[in-house]
């Protein structure tokens, strides 16, 4: 079982860095794209995307009570096991994840770089054909 004072941290930072990379929301809107949440409740998108990183990420999970044990310490909530399990075995669940992760690096990656002209492209190549070096076999 993890500890408990150590999963709170780790929860709090990785809800820092997600509210700091997408923002809440942003994380609200992705849910409701994907239907995954039509009300507010106690059980909110990012308490719930919080703790399953948290426990995932950070520590052995065995059950999903573990998951549970570490939304309630991050929230201070004492939800039960039922409406957890609930939320997490919806359709749409997969699918919020997969979305907020892509909405995630999309965030923190660069943008590749943009295609060059011919004339600096070509420029460009004799710089890097006359810095490389030739390896010789013996």
């Amino acid at each position: 079982m993890p500890d408990k004072c150590a999963t709170r941290v780790d929860a709090t930072s990785i809800a820092k860095q997600l509210i700091a990379t997408l923002g809440e929301a942003q994380v609200l809107q992705i849910a409701r794209e994907c239907r995954w949440l039509r009300r507010l409740r106690d059980i909110t998108p990012l308490g719930l995307v919080v703790a399953c990183l948290s426990t995932l990420g950070a520590s052995k999970a065995t059950w999903i009570a573990d998951i549970l044990r570490t939304f309630n310490a991050f929230t201070g909530l004492s939800i039960r096991y039922k409406p957890f399990h609930n939320q997490l075995r919806k359709a749409a669940f997969p699918e919020f994840m997969r979305r907020l992760l892509e909405r995630t690096l999309e965030k923190m990656t660069r943008p590749a770089r943009p295609a060059q002209p011919d004339s600096e492209a070509s420029s460009e190549n004799s710089v890097t054909s006359c810095c490389t070096t030739e390896v010789r076999s013996r």
